[in-house]
């Protein structure tokens, strides 16, 4: 099983969910739907026995039943919403162990408000409860999300694994620190490319006793990754928030047109009212707080270039033009036209 074979399925999905973002009519729409619902990458996603995602204290953690998953990352273009981006997710967590493979291209991975860059040829091994989320520049990428649930992680593959790996793993830290996620190279090692190709293998046909025979392998590969050379990255709580909170104020300053506090915590991952008490504690200033000041700091800068007051009104995402003027004149004693003319003379 080749790599372009394992990952066919995922492809055809993502071509055709681009046609159904091009599609004229609803009909159209209609009829793509109907063929991508019996897609059999769907059929297979539906085969994770994933449930839906459930909400434990202020966040959402994806939750699944079965000892693992394997997921292709599915390309397409999104040139109509991130023209450099073919797979973007927001900010989630998962109640279970996550391999991701990366077999070719590269992989930018967020975790807790930090940016990393992985290559072709490395495995990352993110923690249960992890807040991240990841990008994949490139349609002809491909990287592989595995799923393995924390009762076969802890009860099958620990049983295999190097001790000194297992003593990182679950070494007692400190409340202030907490793993992020593991990284490994297989880049130069046949035998765990070969472990992997096998699994690709027996998920693609499902034959009769493949989820024992995978599980063998899955046992197989970890004690092979646990033996190679490994880097462990690791944050203090201050260190998370500091980072997570900047990447909070420039989502917001790059959607001020559309952002909503609902939107904003879906996004990172946040029960919207834990959100609000967060950016106050960090900023000072509550969540509309901060929207207005850059909102306002943004139409000051568009009008002193130049731009009409309808233009930078409509690019602000304000609904009139009365609301607008009222604000601007609380913030700056004069409205906008005024400051417009005033900078002009």
């Amino acid at each position: 099983m080749d790599v372009e074979s394992y990952f066919a399925d995922a492809l055809e999905y993502g071509d055709a969910f681009w046609e159904l973002s091009l599609a004229a009519d609803e009909k159209e729409k209609e009829n793509i739907r109907a063929y991508i619902g019996h897609m059999p990458y769907i059929k297979n996603i539906r085969s994770f026995q994933k449930l839906p995602s459930i909400e434990r204290g202020n966040k959402w953690i994806s939750v699944m039943r079965g000892d693992y998953f394997f997921n292709p990352a599915v390309p397409y273009i999104r040139e109509d919403y991130e023209p450099d981006l073919t797979f973007a997710s927001g900010y989630h967590t998962h109640d279970y162990y996550e391999l991701v493979f990366i077999f070719r291209g590269s992989y930018k991975q967020f975790v807790n408000g930090t940016s990393y860059e992985h290559e072709k040829g490395q495995v990352c091994l993110l923690m249960p409860g992890t807040l991240h989320r990841e990008e994949i520049q490139r349609r002809e990428d491909r990287v592989l999300f595995t799923g393995i649930s924390i009762d076969f992680f802890k009860n099958e593959l620990c049983s295999r694994i190097d001790k000194q790996f297992l003593e990182v793993l679950f070494s007692k830290k400190n409340n202030q620190f907490s793993h992020q996620f593991f990284t490994f190279s297989i880049d130069n090692n046949s035998k765990i490319q070969a472990l992997l190709f096998h699994i690709m293998e027996e998920d693609k046909l499902k034959e009769a006793g493949h989820h024992m025979v995978i599980s063998g392998y899955l046992i197989r590969l970890m004690k092979e990754l646990s033996s190679t050379e490994w880097n462990c990255f690791e944050q203090s709580r201050m260190e998370t928030e500091e980072r997570l909170i900047k990447e909070i104020l420039l989502y917001m300053e790059q959607h001020l047109d559309t952002v909503t506090k609902n939107e904003l915590g879906e996004y990172f991952h946040f029960h919207p009212d834990y959100l609000g008490r967060f950016l106050l504690r960090k900023t000072g200033n509550t969540y509309t707080e901060n929207l207005n000041n850059m909102r306002m700091e943004r139409a000051v800068r568009l009008l002193y270039a130049g731009e009409s007051v309808n233009s930078v009104i409509q690019e602000l995402g304000f609904s009139n033009k009365g609301h607008f003027n009222k604000m601007f004149k609380k913030f700056y004693g004069m409205l906008p036209g005024e400051y417009k003319n005033q900078k002009l003379q």
